[in-house]
């Protein structure tokens, strides 16, 4: 018996078999090749044979005949040549055109231009107090290359950079934490961390905190904060000056008998504090007194002390908020 043979053609929308010197003696209808789809947002060119497949354009069409607009192809819109898109899982993503002999890095789940930049994330704002709160941070991925510097920026103003203050703390990967201090009280401020590599700068996600109201604070038995303050006056509990302003500060001791020792008494002062002059009067003094001024705007903490040879002193603590 001769065997058949079976020749097999590949198109691109039906398969057609054909057998050598036989007929069938009960004939199939040739297989029906859907026609191309046509609908308000979409054009078909081609015959669909493999020489000439069809070729499917799309266009987004929210006034479409389904009245749907969850299955709606939007294709983004690019003006430079060479640009390129991605989907990040919700949205199309435009890459812009690079340059000759640039290099397309795949950075965190997305492609990019260039070394990739760290992945860095603002945790938290704790410890808030009037002048001072804690911030912690993480750097979670190096991006391909060592961080050489990482931190936090601050501003009043929302998105902070590295323009304008910072505080660093360390390199490469892990967490860090900073504290953020001679902060204005009252205040809202906006932090984010940031972490530096060979890619450029990477900024963590942006917090924001108010710092709380100065309250006035109780010294010993002896008095309370300033009581001998000069220039300028107490407001509040606290001593309100401007930049460069003179602030004359007199710690007296406990009581006009008592014995002064110099060694033991005088003021611990931020570092901050530009010490204009000084004064204490061994043995008969009433007090220590100091002149100071401070050149940036910020909340001081300025201490106080006097007392005799048994360190039986009064101290006091005064609060003074430049501006």
């Amino acid at each position: 018996m001769k065997k058949n043979n079976l020749k097999l053609s590949v198109l691109s929308t039906a398969i057609l078999l054909t057998l050598a010197g036989c007929v069938d003696s009960d004939p199939k209808p040739e297989p029906k090749v859907d026609s191309a789809p046509t609908a308000s947002n979409v054009t078909v060119t081609g015959t669909g044979t493999a020489g000439d497949p069809y070729i499917v354009n799309a266009t987004d069409n929210v006034d479409d005949a389904d009245n749907d607009p969850t299955n709606e192809l939007e294709l983004p819109t690019s003006v430079n040549a060479g640009d390129m898109v991605y989907w990040d899982g919700a949205n199309w993503i435009t890459v812009d055109a690079g340059t000759t002999g640039q290099q397309l890095f795949f950075c965190h789940g997305a492609p990019s231009w260039g070394p990739c930049v760290a992945l860095v994330s603002t945790i938290s704002v704790g410890s808030i107090s009037f002048d001072e709160a804690i911030v912690d941070a993480e750097v979670l991925d190096e991006g391909g290359a060592s961080v050489t510097e990482r931190g936090v920026c601050l501003s009043v103003l929302p998105n902070p950079t590295i323009a304008d203050t910072i505080l660093s703390n360390g390199t490469g990967l892990g967490a860090y934490s900073c504290t953020m201090s001679n902060l204005m009280p009252q205040t809202t401020y906006y932090v984010r961390a940031y972490a530096i590599n060979s890619g450029g700068v990477a900024y963590g996600n942006e917090l924001s905190f108010t710092t709380v109201q100065v309250t006035s604070l109780a010294c010993n038995s002896c008095g309370i904060a300033g009581n001998n303050l000069t220039s300028p006056l107490m407001v509040g509990g606290h001593i309100e000056a401007s930049v460069g302003q003179s602030i004359s500060i007199t710690q007296g001791k406990c009581n006009s008998t008592q014995y002064l020792n110099c060694t033991v008494s005088g003021f611990i002062n931020p570092p901050q504090a530009n010490v204009l002059s000084y004064s204490c009067t061994q043995g008969t003094g009433s007090g220590v007194t100091e002149v100071i001024s401070f050149a940036t705007p910020g909340v001081y903490v300025v201490t106080g002390r006097a007392g005799n040879d048994t360190f039986t002193r009064k101290q006091c603590t005064v609060y003074i908020i430049v501006e």
